[in-house]
């Protein structure tokens, strides 16, 4: 018996993966046994998530102090904050991820390598690691080149500081150095 793939999936959703292997291989009396629809279910309710993303940008203009150079801090924490109002490695990557993922990353060519230019900025040229007063050494680093990937861009000195990582044991002696308990 052929079906179509309307009917095979609304069947694997009302007897399960077995009832549609069933039905797939011809066996009638396992696939008799199972109940197939004979409507498609409605389909899930949409969330406008409109607002998120109004709020999100707004945040990303909140934080801007020109183009490329964002604090991390926004209203009353920019002041409770020692260089609260500075700009900021970590708030400089968040908007980059934010207006790349809402679908509004800089296009202008000064705008985009103002964004490179200010997270180049906090990269070590000994260590090769990215800095930021809020995150380690490596979590900087991650989020830094991630960012700088979005602009085809890259960092400007190789990462010498992550070396030991991929040396035998690096990552195990990395991950048995972490404080899994208080800092996980």
């Amino acid at each position: 018996m052929a079906y179509t793939r309307r009917q095979f999936l609304a069947t694997c959703g009302s007897a399960g993966l077995v009832g549609a292997l069933a039905l797939r291989s011809g066996n009638d009396a396992i696939a008799a046994s199972a109940s197939a629809p004979t409507t498609t279910p409605p389909a899930p309710a949409s969330i406008d998530i409109q607002p998120i993303i109004d709020a999100a940008l707004a945040a990303v203009r909140a934080a801007r102090l020109e183009p490329g150079r964002y604090t991390r801090w926004l209203g009353d924490e920019r002041a409770k904050r020692p260089g609260g109002a500075e700009a900021n490695t970590y708030g400089g990557v968040a908007a980059a991820n934010i207006l790349y993922a809402t679908g509004h990353f800089p296009r202008a060519a000064d705008e985009r390598a103002a964004f490179v230019e200010a997270i180049r900025a906090n990269q070590s040229a000994e260590t090769g690691l990215f800095s930021d007063t809020t995150h380690s050494a490596f979590h900087a680093t991650a989020n830094c080149t991630a960012a700088l990937d979005l602009f085809d861009a890259r960092p400007l000195h190789p990462l010498y500081g992550m070396h030991s990582l991929i040396e035998p044991n690096g990552i195990e002696a990395l991950l048995d150095g972490l404080d899994w308990v208080k800092q996980p």
